[in-house]
């Protein structure tokens, strides 16, 4: 004790030392009661859904939907989550997701148009309950296959015991990788179509702009067997500008969909820069959230309710497309707001506040737990939030659906912030590390 300072000098001491740290915005509890129930009940909602025997997963529920490659993906990976989480234990999430891959080897890819499910290691966007194509109008789709992929090598990352079961895991995902041919998708030039029928061949349009196709450059990329060049990455990226909306200057992608569906899958914090304006695509992604919130606090198009509390825009159910009163409304729509367009209905999506936890959790928390107080069983039920609400329709709207997306993004994301799970994951597959090194993100 006779070397210790004088209790004024170690006070001193003290306060210089705190003055010299950087200040740190307050955190809250990674632990928070609220979001722990909410991701319990939105991964019950793939757990109770898909089929045993399958895997299968409905787009949406209650309502009678179709299968989805998306859906399946977000069920893999709330696999995970779960077994994590003990929600289920890791032999169960082991064998709902081999049952899931042998199945997937196993649903027709070059047979006759009326038994096929995929094409060229693609799958179609809606698929039947035997993992067929549902309807002649369905098209294979990059977007959902590469979130079905992103299921995938999140299992066969975390899969890693050496034992013949979870190796067979790691197995069927790698062949599964392994057979969507990118480059073909990409029709020779440097830019993935949307998707393709067998009737009519690719379909009009290309991934460009910001948006959630950012998942599929890291996925193209990164393919062992099927890569696509690096000028696909150099257009993509050629004409990214940031623009000013809402006091926010970020890339601007309308609906919050468009961060949310790449972003709970890879880690954009450190990556973006020399493309981005020098953000990197975390702190786009919150300050696209942020603009949102402005927008809605602002409310130009005088809906009902809107406020700083009540906010939130991205794909989602609508009312229908109808015109009641002098006001249009939509059914399924992209709600996003930005400098360039406005598409609002008064349509406002609880996945736009569940995806975004990581981004902003302060604002996101106090919104989710307004909308839980104010609306209760209306808009949350089972398998957490259903998926919108119209408060500008007549008598007011509410959606009865779940739909698979939001749930999945609800479990990711929750997770994503408590402790970096997915995007860890994901760092770690050596298909994914050499998706980002090529792009020149930060894959270690």
């Amino acid at each position: 004790m006779k070397n210790a300072l004088p209790v004024s000098g170690l006070i001193l001491a003290l306060l210089l030392a705190a003055a010299c740290q950087p200040e740190e915005a307050p955190v809250l509890s990674r632990n928070d009661a609220f979001l722990d129930t909410l991701q319990k009940q939105s991964f019950y909602y793939f757990w109770d859904q898909a089929n045993p025997r399958s895997g299968l997963v409905p787009d949406r529920v209650p309502s009678a939907g179709t299968v989805s490659p998306a859906a399946i993906g977000f069920a893999l990976a709330s696999y995970l989550v779960g077994a994590e989480r003990d929600f289920i234990t890791r032999a169960d999430a082991g064998q709902r997701t081999l049952v899931t891959l042998q199945y997937l080897l196993k649903i027709p890819q070059d047979s006759t148009i009326a038994d096929l499910g995929g094409y060229r290691g693609f799958y179609f966007q809606q698929l039947d309950g035997k993992g067929r194509r549902a309807t002649s109008q369905t098209a294979l789709s990059t977007l959902q296959t590469g979130m079905l992929m992103a299921g995938l090598l999140a299992c066969q990352t975390y899969f890693d015991y050496d034992d013949p079961f979870e190796s067979n895991i790691r197995y069927m995902a790698d062949s599964l990788y392994r057979r969507v041919e990118w480059d073909w998708a990409t029709r020779g030039q440097n830019a993935l179509a949307l998707g393709w029928r067998p009737e009519q061949g690719f379909l009009p349009g290309q991934w460009q702009g910001y948006n959630e196709s950012l998942l599929l450059m890291a996925l193209a990329l990164g393919s062992p067997s099927h890569p696509v060049p690096d000028e696909l990455w150099d257009r993509w990226r050629k004409d990214l500008r940031a623009a000013d909306f809402q006091g926010q200057t970020y890339l601007q992608t309308g609906p919050m969909s468009g961060d949310l569906l790449a972003l709970c899958w890879l880690d954009g914090r450190g990556n973006g820069q020399g493309y981005a304006d020098e953000l990197d695509l975390f702190e786009n992604a919150r300050r696209h959230l942020l603009g949102q919130r402005a927008y809605c606090e602002a409310n130009p198009g005088g809906f009902a309710g809107y406020s700083e509390q009540l906010w939130g825009l991205s794909e989602c159910d609508g009312p229908g497309d109808t015109t009641v009163a002098g006001k249009t409304y939509h059914g399924y729509w992209a709600r996003g707001a930005t400098a360039a367009r406005i598409q609002d209905d008064g349509t406002l999506a609880p996945v736009a506040l569940t995806g975004a936890v990581p981004f902003a959790p302060a604002e996101c928390l106090a919104g989710l737990k307004h909308l839980d107080k104010e609306f209760g069983p209306k808009l949350r039920g089972q398998y957490g939030f259903k998926n919108a609400f119209n408060l500008s329709y007549p008598q007011g709207w509410f959606a009865t659906d779940y739909l698979a997306v939001h749930q999945g993004l609800t479990v990711l994301q929750i997770e994503n912030y408590r402790n970096e799970f997915m995007w860890r994951l994901l760092r770690q597959n050596p298909y994914v590390r050499e998706g980002l090194g090529r792009m020149g993100f930060n894959n270690q």
